[in-house]
């Protein structure tokens, strides 16, 4: 075992990860520094340094987690036994992502999801990181709701024109566009009526609805 392993545990690790993404949540992901984060766990950057050696490998274990919280509720809402026992396959499918283009439901994960976002982009991505980020999107969600647009297309509330895959990343892009501008401006997003903007979500959702059903062109 590693040196730097040996002195590691789990209670620690998760420890750390909680706090960080209070932090980040909280404070931004750029003003954030593992010093913020070390004082949080009352531990020395070194010992922080063991666990996570850069922000953005600290980041990337958070938003791999993050990921994951997210998938799994979206399956909860799948399932929604309020649903109506006839609901097609798009209509679990948005039932779902409904749930989370909610701004109640903007939540330290979603705004730590955001914040990562803004940060890593142009040549902060790297190729390593690329192939990490990719590996964990195609895991904890890509694949799982490509699926159920495909039995849409089955059952036939999903049109077939279009492969299930591009449909799936043109929604899940355009619905975390939104929510996340929703999140980082908040009530500063000027070109909207405050009185209208828990309208948006609603509207986004049903233009992409209309859009993910079967047309006759």
């Amino acid at each position: 075992m590693p040196q730097a392993k040996r002195y590691q545990t789990d209670e620690t690790r998760e420890k750390i990860l909680l706090e960080a993404r209070t932090c980040f949540s909280r404070n931004g992901f750029f003003e954030t520094q593992m010093k913020d984060v070390a004082a949080a766990v009352c531990m020395s950057r070194n010992t922080l340094y063991r666990y996570f050696p850069s922000k953005v490998e600290l980041a990337m274990a958070i938003l791999e987690r993050a990921l994951h919280q997210l998938v799994q509720e979206s399956k909860q809402y799948i399932d929604d036994p309020d649903l109506p026992k006839d609901s097609t396959a798009l209509d679990r499918y948005i039932h779902a992502i409904e749930h989370f283009m909610s701004p109640s439901q903007a939540s330290l994960d979603e705004r730590f999801l955001a914040e990562f976002d803004a940060y890593f982009s142009g040549s902060r991505i790297t190729e390593t990181f690329k192939a990490r980020l990719q590996k964990s999107v195609e895991l904890e969600g890509v694949s799982f709701f490509t699926k159920l647009l495909k039995q849409g297309q089955a059952d036939g509330s999903v049109r077939k024109d279009i492969p299930a895959q591009l449909l799936n990343v043109t929604m899940i892009n355009a619905c975390r566009a939104l929510q996340q501008r929703l999140i980082l401006r908040g009530d500063v997003l000027i070109e909207v009526n405050q009185r209208n903007r828990k309208k948006i979500s609603k509207t986004h959702l049903a233009i992409l609805r209309a859009g993910l059903a079967p047309t006759n062109q």
